[in-house]
């Protein structure tokens, strides 16, 4: 069953990166910065099909509580502030 927790680590992850890219992608949405958002919005999307394909392949999954990335809000901030 060693391969059964790694998929669902790999789920979790898939729904971790979805749930950081839809919520960064809403804050964008709110502020105005259309382009941002709807790129984040894309990727959330492809991180909830990664998510499907494991599953998929996997059986039932367990998906894991997400944790918030500090590092990850602090990258994002600096590139909308830079304007890059």
């Amino acid at each position: 069953m060693k391969w059964k927790n790694i998929l669902n680590k790999q789920v979790t992850n898939e729904a971790w990166n979805a749930e950081i890219y839809l919520a960064y992608g809403a804050w964008a949405d709110e502020k105005g910065m259309a382009g941002l958002a709807n790129y984040l919005f894309r990727h959330a999307k492809e991180e909830r099909n990664h998510m499907r394909k494991f599953m998929q392949r996997g059986g039932r999954m367990k998906i894991q509580t997400a944790k918030r990335s500090e590092r990850l809000r602090k990258m994002l901030k600096q590139t909308v502030q830079s304007g890059s």
